[in-house]
């Protein structure tokens, strides 16, 4: 569970630019790799020549309907369908393809389906 957090992915990323002598970029990121993406940039504030965002929440969706007063419930809810889900694993993951996808919906069920329900559960939960 603790290699699903926004600041091991920051972190991943960070080493990769080292190890292979990335200096001058301008960091893209696309739904959650805009919230990596987000996380990097406060992390390194002077690394980045810029940053593209595409499809990025910056801030928990329940602010939007008036709603924040929720997050403890959901979070909770979340975290406990991640761990009565633990035991799930996949025969076969999905691969994503990023041109095939037809529309938002479509693109967050491929999403879905690339990865196990509880690490997407946990991402929801604590990020």
């Amino acid at each position: 569970r603790e290699l699903y957090r926004l600041s091991v992915f920051s972190d991943d990323l960070n080493r990769i630019l080292k190890q292979e002598q990335i200096d001058n970029f301008i960091l893209v990121g696309y739904s959650f790799g805009g919230q990596v993406a987000m996380d990097y940039a406060i992390r390194h504030p002077r690394s980045a020549q810029g940053l593209v965002l595409i499809s990025a929440n910056h801030a928990n969706p329940l602010e939007y309907k008036h709603l924040k007063f929720l997050t403890p419930l959901f979070t909770g809810a979340l975290n406990l369908l991640a761990y009565l889900l633990i035991w799930q694993k996949r025969k076969t993951y999905h691969y994503y393809r990023h041109g095939r996808a037809v529309g938002y919906w479509d693109s967050v069920r491929d999403g879905l389906r690339t990865m196990p329900l509880t690490v997407n559960f946990w991402l929801l939960a604590n990020e």
